[in-house]
């Protein structure tokens, strides 16, 4: 695993609760590009050519829910013992269906283990250390939130249902560094898409935050990344690599409200 992240050295905790890391090799954002600075001999396109190239109009309904495992590694902060790894590894599991989401991460060892649902009304959060539940809320804090947005950028299937909302604004702004750059407004947030050559969606930037998107695989019959890197003010700071992807799992009912996952807990 050491190979797949380099020299991690931490730069600062920022207001989010994010870490800006150093890297031997950072990951450079794309310079902004002014509309009237973009190629205007370049044809528009429509965001349609990437959901098509993506095989989402062939499947109109494989975004409705899904489920995924993956391997996040993310940086370790200053003053842990210099023996240790300067990254450390968790296992993430989600399941997502329209709003509603679970989440379980939990360190290589499974001794800590976190739990984070929404059942589409109420937020539940249940943290536990050597099989001992040591924090439990219904209230969402910072840390709730920011485990909402980590869920709704967790692989890029939340990103293209997005796309796919009749309330989502997307403009055309040209080519910007051999990469087709799409401006995207939502209900609540706007960021820049690009896609490549192939009309794949390769990267995100909202702000100060920039999501990569590499390993492209077939899912039935979607096209979807593996590998997914977050880099935070122009510096790598996490990477996640999926292991599994699954469509439209069959859930049981009630699957994503605190009395099951309650009942899950006290396994």
């Amino acid at each position: 695993m050491k190979n797949l992240i380099s020299a991690l050295v931490l730069g600062g905790l920022l207001s989010t609760g994010l870490l800006t890391l150093s890297f031997e090799e950072p990951v450079r954002p794309i310079p902004a590009v002014a509309i009237g600075e973009a190629n205007q001999s370049a044809s528009p396109i429509s965001i349609g050519e990437a959901l098509r190239a993506h095989n989402v109009p062939q499947n109109p309904f494989a975004l409705s829910a899904f489920s995924a495992e993956a391997v996040r590694l993310t940086s370790r902060p200053p003053g842990i013992d210099p023996q240790m790894a300067s990254f450390f590894e968790r296992h993430v599991s989600v399941v997502m269906a329209g709003e509603a989401y679970r989440r379980h991460t939990t360190d290589r060892l499974g001794l800590r283990e976190q739990f984070d649902s929404f059942d589409g009304a109420a937020p539940y959060h249940a943290v536990i250390e050597k099989g001992r539940l040591i924090e439990a809320a219904d209230s969402i804090s910072d840390s709730e939130r920011g485990a909402d947005l980590s869920i709704k950028t967790f692989g890029l299937l939340p990103i293209l249902k997005q796309l796919l909302d009749p309330a989502t604004e997307v403009v055309y702004l040209g080519r910007a560094y051999g990469r087709d750059k799409f401006d995207v407004k939502t209900a609540t947030d706007r960021w820049a898409l690009f896609t490549d050559s192939e009309h794949l969606i390769c990267r995100l930037e909202a702000r100060d935050r920039v999501i990569e998107y590499a390993n492209y695989r077939s899912v039935d019959g979607l096209r979807l990344p593996f590998i997914q890197r977050l880099s935070v003010g122009g510096r790598l700071f996490q990477e996640t690599i999926f292991s599994s992807i699954t469509l439209n799992p069959s859930l049981p009912r009630g699957y994503f409200s605190r009395e099951a996952v309650s009942k899950e807990l006290a396994r």
